[in-house]
């Protein structure tokens, strides 16, 4: 019986440097993400910090490289940067799973994991503070699974309307 190929898995950071967040959670996905069920690709909104955590990854055997996943401004021309900034994410795939590292309440990236049918998973680490509820709505409704840290933040999620049957609390 032939052996099932790798899921495989697009993670999604804001950057790559070591002293701020979401390094720490990116480098333990890249370590004990098991190897023999799952392939890792990690992509980085930019490039801060690339040149010092790429060779890293590499040794590691996880790709990485760098694609505006999300707008970086408001206007439209950001959007349809991001929007035509997909085709790099494509040429690097393709992806069955994108897992969201990028904490903002942005909708975008989960929008265009599905339209791409990718299944979307990201992490909820805080209460929204400074984010728009209705986009955090919108982004938990593109997802299949939150990674939430707490049970303060699930509660949070479940009591937006989230439905607790795609929460999972794993903390940090």
């Amino acid at each position: 019986m032939p052996k099932a190929s790798k899921a495989a898995v697009l993670l999604t950071v804001p950057h790559l440097n070591r002293t701020a967040s979401p390094y720490n959670e990116m480098m333990s996905i890249a370590k004990y993400l098991p190897g023999d069920e799952f392939g890792l690709t990690i992509c980085s909104l930019r490039d801060g910090g690339f040149a010092e955590t790429a060779p890293i990854l590499n040794e590691m055997g996880v790709r990485c490289f760098v694609a505006p996943f999300r707008p970086t401004g408001h206007t439209t021309k950001h959007f349809f940067a991001s929007y035509c900034e997909q085709k790099t994410i494509d040429r690097h795939g393709p992806f069955q799973i994108q897992h969201s590292l990028d904490f903002t309440s942005s909708p975008f990236e989960g929008i265009m994991a599905r339209a791409r049918s990718r299944l979307f998973v990201y992490n909820q680490r805080n209460l929204n503070e400074n984010g728009h509820k209705r986009l955090l709505k919108i982004k938990a409704a593109c997802a299949h699974r939150i990674i939430s840290i707490s049970t303060t933040v699930s509660q949070f999620l479940v009591s937006m309307g989230i439905p607790p049957t795609i929460i999972r609390k794993i903390y940090n």
